[in-house]
């Protein structure tokens, strides 16, 4: 039989070899680890490479798609404004030819001025287009109320608020008749006496008005209206404010 200290010895030498034991599988087992590691460490190298590869493309695809669809946009855009200025063409063309079949046969006022003068009206105190006017007519004439035999002619009038528009419609304008008329309107509110307190404007019409003879319009505060995108269309510059009279 064995004594205790043999015994001790055995067990010691039994942990011994079952430590080493371990500690070779452990050994072994981190030896993978670090294998398997190094593997995924290159596979996530290799992975962000490609996802890298793959935003590069996606921005150059974008890059490109965004950049086909400015020039797409441009060219739409382009070609809107051309057909758009062409369609305006052929509208004042059409107008200004009906313009001249109105005044060929007499009958400028009825045809060209009576559709377009609420329309300017409207236009000019910023009303919508279904508001009413408080009055519209044309080829008004008119007797004077306290001078007997005196009477006037008037193509077109509109009224609306407080303002009196009185438009001259002529088949060819000329600086004498432009002069003529802002110096009658003064005069024209005594025909009117209806319309008395009212804000009177001026406007001359034709179905073409020279640049010369706007120029002196607006000179005497007088709208100018000539076949334009609409029968009749307001040809002062810009910004021009109408006297009132």
């Amino acid at each position: 039989m064995a004594n205790p200290a043999e015994q001790r010895v055995d067990r010691l030498e039994v942990a011994l070899a079952r430590l080493s034991e371990e500690v070779t599988l452990t050994v072994r087992a981190v030896r993978d680890l670090r294998v398997e590691m190094g593997e995924f460490k290159n596979e996530m190298a290799e992975f962000k490479e490609q996802m890298a590869e793959s935003a590069a493309r996606s921005e150059r695809y974008m890059g490109e798609f965004k950049q086909q669809m400015a020039e797409s946009w441009a060219r739409s855009s382009r070609e809107m404004d051309e057909f758009k200025e062409e369609s305006r063409r052929e509208r004042r063309e059409f107008n200004q030819k009906l313009g001249q079949i109105a005044q060929s046969h007499g009958r400028l006022v009825e045809d060209i001025a009576a559709p377009s003068v609420p329309r300017v009206l409207r236009a000019l105190l910023g009303l919508p287009e279904s508001e009413e006017l408080n009055t519209f007519t044309v080829r008004m004439r008119r007797a004077h109320p306290e001078r007997p035999g005196s009477c006037v002619e008037v193509d077109a009038l509109a009224a609306h608020g407080d303002v009196l528009l009185l438009v001259e419609v002529k088949s060819t304008l000329t600086p004498d008749v432009v002069t003529g008329f802002a110096a009658r309107l003064p005069e024209l509110k005594e025909f009117f006496p209806e319309y008395a307190g009212r804000a009177v404007i001026g406007a001359v019409a034709s179905v073409f008005v020279p640049d010369s003879l706007v120029a002196q319009a607006e000179r005497l505060g007088l709208l100018v209206l000539a076949a334009g995108d609409d029968l009749l269309s307001i040809q002062n510059s810009a910004g021009f404010v109408p006297r009132r009279f």
